[in-house]
């Protein structure tokens, strides 16, 4: 499966080198990355060159193209079965598209959408907020089977508006988007190009996936549109230079009787407005009526919040003349702003924690001046680190189907060279070996399963028990459960052995019908309940260890004082174990009373 990761960019060529960067350190690397370029200079060719990757095609553009038309020539040079489309200070994670092909292959779905982690770089607007990471932890897969629900959702003003599950953070199948071309003459129509794909998947698509797993990473910088939404001068600047690049009129962009109001809701919402045309076509027989009290009120809300209040008592004059015009209630207007207070806010109490909430935290913030953070190639690894082994998570879902991951036997010729090592004496090498090869792998139960044998060999049983729990945690082996069996013993987790083998009953009874009861005698044995495990070990027919009965039985008998029959006991227990120390032991002890 190829990929196509579109990078437009416009004078941000240190920023637009990393995302590049970032595309490169895909794990996927079935990958193309398209820049399409519209800088004033031609500085980033360069920059590209020198990185000499064949998987990047660099576009230069001498006359200026809008965002739309910018997005629209870089999905008609891509050659991928999925395409995206990241910022100039965006990123892509390592592991992003080799989770995407997963879920892809599984679902066969067109859009695949996900919560980008969130990176506010060190030349951000609000000094406090710089070098501001934040994540929604990534456990969740979504399924959405009639996405038109999700748009009639978004029209009467449920949660939270946005552009929806488009392009911008998304991977999209190019078969949907030729679709989408045929039907309505490009792939992008509105000058708001984000929202335009966004609302085409929830009108258009039979189904989508999104995913809480950060497969990107979304930027804000000082000149980067999404760093400007929380400053009113800067959201309005930033309007402008949209429109001017669109070589369009702000009627065109905005709503005008909205065009005072200096918002991102503003611009969603004007775009919602202009897109119902093509929703009634579409649907004629549930037309959509735009709601205006319930877009007030959304618009409303949210002037409250921000870093800054410069305008505030005029936006609610403004508001309130809408609300006259468009003869409904005011009431959404709020009486006061406070301007937030930026990162060290985030560092505050967990007031969830206090007030006993059940709801778990479902999203990370991470201080990273703390952690030195100067860049998102930093970020990168920082988040990397923070999320879930996704492996596991689709295992768990019910979502792995690649022979590339899970469902492959992982190479045991990896574990061979570790032999190899061992057998030459270089048994710190071979560990290391072995330790990188799970880090690589972490369902590589082969190293597992061999790493954890040498810890037992070695009487390092505190380190091998994890080891070997987490190998049979993914394919059973009779040798690796005897040494993890054991190793629980050694370190006198009798009750947890039991549990052990009430677990594994099913495939120890599919190696031989007595292990069960065998196992359970070695438990009473170790523990020192010796008439009990006498007693098991005597109704095992054929015994797994015969010596084991005359073990037991010569020292119940030896521990009751009967140390005659004791001594021919532990005597027949020689017969089949003759260098068995415990039973050298037992039988001297047994002599001494004699």
């Amino acid at each position: 499966m190829k990929f196509s990761i579109i990078i437009p960019t416009k004078n941000r060529q240190t920023k637009a080198i990393q995302a590049i960067q970032s595309c490169l350190l895909s794990s996927h690397e079935d990958i193309e990355i398209i820049v399409t370029d519209v800088s004033d200079k031609n500085c980033l060719r360069k920059e590209i060159e020198g990185l000499k990757d064949p998987r990047i095609r660099y576009f230069y553009h001498t006359n200026p193209l809008s965002m739309k038309d910018n997005w629209e020539y870089g999905v008609s040079k891509t050659s991928g079965d999925y395409i995206s489309i990241i910022g100039d200070d965006d990123a892509l994670m390592p592991d992003g598209l080799a989770l995407a092909a997963e879920l892809i292959k599984k679902t066969k779905t067109p859009v695949l959408h996900c919560k980008p982690a969130l990176y506010k770089w060190p030349d951000y607007p609000l000094i406090n907020r710089r070098n501001y990471i934040r994540l929604t932890l990534p456990t969740t897969i979504y399924s959405h089977p009639n996405p038109r629900v999700n748009l009639y959702k978004a029209y009467n003003f449920e949660g939270d508006i946005n552009t929806g599950p488009g392009i911008y953070y998304g991977l999209i199948a190019k078969s949907f988007l030729e679709e989408l071309k045929s039907k309505r003459g490009a792939y992008f129509i509105d000058e708001n190009a984000d929202f335009d794909s966004g609302f085409a998947t929830l009108l258009y698509a039979e189904s989508f996936i999104s995913t809480t797993y950060p497969i990107f990473i979304a930027g804000m910088c000082r000149a980067s549109n999404s760093g400007h939404m929380r400053f009113r001068s800067m959201t309005n600047k930033s309007i402008l230079n949209v429109v001017n690049d669109a070589s369009s009129s702000l009627e065109d962009f905005i709503w005008s009787d909205l065009a005072k109001i200096n918002s991102i809701d503003v611009v969603i919402i004007s775009a919602m407005r202009r897109f119902i045309s093509e929703i009634n076509k579409v649907i004629p027989e549930k037309k959509i009526k735009f709601n205006k009290q319930k877009a007030f009120d959304k618009i409303a809300s949210n002037i409250s919040s921000g870093y800054d209040n410069t305008n505030f008592k005029a936006e609610v004059r403004i508001l309130n003349e809408i609300a006259e015009k468009w003869d409904i209630s005011p009431t959404a207007i709020p009486n006061q702003k406070y301007p937030l207070h930026g990162l060290q806010a985030d560092k505050g109490v967990n007031h969830q924690a206090i007030t006993g909430s059940k709801n778990s935290p479902s999203s990370l913030v991470i201080d990273g001046n703390v952690l030195g953070v100067s860049n998102i190639l930093d970020v990168i690894k920082i988040v990397e680190s923070s999320t879930t082994d996704w492996l596991i998570l689709l295992k768990r879902l019910g979502l792995v189907t690649s022979e590339k991951y899970l469902d492959e036997e992982p190479d045991k010729t990896l574990t061979e060279a570790a032999i190899t090592k061992i057998n030459e004496g270089l048994l710190s090498e071979a560990i290391d070996f072995l330790e990188n090869n799970i880090i690589q792998n972490p369902v590589d139960f082969h190293s597992l399963q061999l790493l954890g044998t040498i810890h037992f060999n070695e009487e390092n049983y505190d380190l091998c028990i994890p080891l070997l729990a987490r190998s049979l945690s993914f394919v059973f082996n009779l040798e690796t459960f005897d040494a993890y069996f054991h190793s629980l013993l050694k370190t006198h987790q009798y009750d947890f052995a039991l549990q052990v083998v009430e677990n594994y009953n099913k495939n120890l009874n599919a190696e031989n019908m007595c292990l069960v009861d065998h196992f359970l005698g070695v438990i009473e044995m170790t523990a020192g309940n010796y008439g009990a495990a006498a007693d098991i070990f005597g109704t095992i027919n054929p015994a797994i260890d015969q010596s084991l009965y005359y073990y037991c039985a010569a020292y119940s008998k030896f521990l009751e004082g009967d140390a005659i029959d004791a001594d021919k006991l532990v005597k027949q227990a020689l017969d089949y174990r003759s260098n068995e120390v415990g039973f050298l032991e037992l039988e001297a002890k047994i002599e001494a009373c004699l």
